[in-house]
């Protein structure tokens, strides 16, 4: 589950640097409707603040496409990062922030 949100993330895969907002974010990702210059596959860090002021958080996760990218390159489709490894003390606070944002009753 996500939360819509204009957030910005500096994201880096150790050679590279891209500032982006990203258009949701949730405990096991963050999507971005502007391509990261990264291959689907590579392992990303991501570094930003919830809008709340929480934060920063520092997690790694793996770039992947959505949507349609007939051409494979990033350039048509949305990307997200997953964040399948985050620490679980990360991934309970952004669970917080998504159902917080939605408005739905905490678990």
């Amino acid at each position: 589950m996500t939360a819509p949100c204009a957030l910005p993330v500096e994201a880096r895969d150790g050679n590279r640097r891209a500032y982006r907002l990203a258009l949701a974010i949730g405990a096991e990702g963050a999507s971005f409707e502007t391509p990261l210059p990264f291959e689907p596959g590579s392992l990303v860090d991501l570094r930003f603040r919830l809008p709340d002021g929480q934060g920063p958080f520092e997690v790694r996760g793996r770039a992947e496409l959505l949507g349609d990218d007939a051409e494979g390159d990033g350039e048509h489709g949305c990307m997200a990062v997953s964040f399948p490894e985050a620490p679980r003390a990360t991934k309970e606070l952004l669970g917080q922030y998504v159902r917080m944002r939605l408005g739905l009753t905490p678990a």
